[in-house]
């Protein structure tokens, strides 16, 4: 059946399956979080402007992708020596 298939029904199925993959995700993430609020609230809260600043910021430069890293992993991340 998937050999039949052409590069635009591929591409379409692939993007269904990582939207329903993403969306598996999210619901699981929110099921995470309404659990963890009965323990927890203000940490779930923290968690969840945590999250939304990592998903919707983009770093301008090196310094505040470093920053970002660093506030997320609560460490600095080497490069690995990468000059591109």
């Amino acid at each position: 059946m998937i050999a039949s298939l052409s590069y635009t029904e591929l591409s379409w199925y692939s993007v269904m399956m990582e939207q329903d993959s993403r969306e598996a995700y999210n619901k699981t993430i929110d099921y995470i979080d309404y659990l963890a609020a009965f323990s927890n609230p203000k940490g779930v809260e923290e968690l969840r402007k945590r999250r939304e600043v990592l998903t919707t910021q983009t770093p301008e430069d090196k310094e505040q992708f470093d920053s970002l890293i660093k506030n997320m992993f609560g460490r600095e991340v080497e490069d690995g020596g990468r000059t591109n």
